[in-house]
């Protein structure tokens, strides 16, 4: 999912974090998370690295797995 810059909301990660997703940033237009994302796979970020990834250009993931009761199915 790609950040929407035009976006009414001023804090995106920290709107999805709200509602339950732990949201990470990836590179732009890319799969690749632009951070150390595996110390989230136990965690949820704080609100100053929400803050900071809502300052970046970049793509949304979300990590998933057991800790955050969210699981994917790839066919």
């Amino acid at each position: 999912m790609q950040k929407d810059n035009n976006a009414t909301s001023d804090s995106i990660f920290s709107d999805y974090n709200s509602i339950g997703f732990t949201p990470i940033p990836f590179y732009y237009k890319s799969k690749i998370p632009s951070i150390e994302w595996k110390d989230y796979q136990n965690s949820k970020p704080t609100n100053d690295s929400l803050s900071k990834w809502d300052n970046e250009k970049c793509n949304i993931g979300f990590v998933t797995g057991q800790y955050h009761n969210i699981f994917v199915i790839s066919c």
